[in-house]
């Protein structure tokens, strides 16, 4: 006999900016999903599609589609896009009663798609309960960069599609599990803080993060959760990480004038960041992209200046080395697997040896 249990903070531990609309909790960013404990017999999670996953003549259809992996026990056993409005996965079926942590994770970003969970399905007599907060927990504010994108594709010159985008071989990702936190994500693709990506050097003032940080979550193709606040008090982050600018660059791209202002917006946005994180240390880094690494320099004179000002000594900035060609390239150049995993590394001993002072 079948006993269906709801997605709540009462039955699963909730990973990232992730929200409740009816009876169904939406996935939004990258990496945001949940986390249970069980022992049963069987387990089946059933998933919710929003407008993209009955793609129409409106709605980009494969490339935006929200990606996601399914985990039992730390091992993923089932992995996609999401084509329908509801669809059900089996997490496993036995003879005997067994224990299992099982994870749900929305693989791509959220200016994409989101990602419902509707129910857990157990068999009769079992149970489910949330798996145990870690001691630490990280906010990521990025692009594309953080989100992983096209981290998985076979070339560098192939389209974009969130089938090749992966936050968990992320940097942001992996320098949380090395740090053994929980991490969430505010991440957007083409986003900047001042301008978001243009080729034309043309200011983009549309794709601008600091305009949908307080945001829930921003999406091109849903109005699921359009313009829903997100509630800072209960994310309490320790650390917030901030890898923004690599977009800026393609509107400031070195004159005087564009750069400082991209030195205002960045300034202002700290204080924003701050504000919403009144206890957390926050980590300004850029670099792990030629693009925009140069305004770097700016990032540290908005750093020196709001800690001088404010007397905040809970802000830090970070460099990342330059990537090699030896390490190879995703779409449209951006990091590669071997870039993020290196980056994950030199973050994380940055965070634990100057940040929580770990020798």
């Amino acid at each position: 006999m079948a006993k269906g249990f709801p997605v709540n903070s009462y039955t699963v531990k909730i990973l990232g900016r992730a929200v409740s609309a009816g009876n169904i909790l939406w996935l939004t960013h990258s990496g945001s999903g949940i986390q249970f404990n069980t022992v049963a017999k069987a387990v089946a999670i059933t998933l919710a599609g929003d407008e993209t996953a009955v793609p129409d003549e409106q709605v980009k259809g494969e490339e935006s589609r929200a990606r996601y992996a399914v985990l039992l026990d730390g091992k993923v056993i089932a992995s996609g896009l999401m084509k329908s409005r509801e669809q059900r996965i089996i997490v496993f079926g036995e003879k005997f009663v067994r224990q299992a942590k099982v994870s749900v994770i929305k693989l791509s970003e959220s200016r994409r798609s989101f990602l419902g969970i509707k129910n857990i399905i157990t068999d009769d007599g079992s149970f489910v309960t949330p798996e145990v907060r870690q001691d630490l927990s990280i906010e990521f504010i990025g692009d594309s960069i953080t989100c992983g994108y096209g981290v998985e594709a076979k070339s560098a010159d192939e389209p974009f599609s969130t089938l090749t985008e992966n936050v968990c071989k992320s940097y942001a990702w992996l320098c949380a599990k090395q740090l053994n936190a929980d991490a969430s994500f505010v991440c957007y693709s083409s986003y900047g803080v001042v301008s978001g990506w243009t080729e034309s050097g043309a200011k983009d003032e549309v794709r601008i993060l600091p305009k949908v940080y307080e945001q829930v979550a921003f999406c091109d193709n849903s109005k699921i959760l359009k313009g829903k606040p997100w509630n800072f008090n209960a994310a309490n982050s320790d650390i917030v990480v901030i890898n923004l600018g690599t977009n800026d660059f393609s509107y400031t791209r070195d004159q005087s004038s564009l750069t400082h202002e991209f030195y205002e917006a960045y300034l202002g946005f700290i204080g924003s960041v701050r504000e919403k994180n009144p206890n957390a240390h926050i980590v300004c880094c850029l670099g792990i992209m030629q693009e925009g690494d140069s305004l770097f320099d700016e990032v540290v004179n908005a750093v020196n200046f709001y800690m001088k000002d404010s007397k905040d000594r809970k802000i830090y900035t970070y460099h990342f080395n330059p990537v090699p060609e030896s390490e190879g390239a995703a779409i449209g150049n951006h990091p590669s697997a071997l870039t993020h995993a290196r980056c994950a590394g030199e973050l994380a001993s940055f965070i634990k040896t100057q940040v929580l002072k770990i020798s």
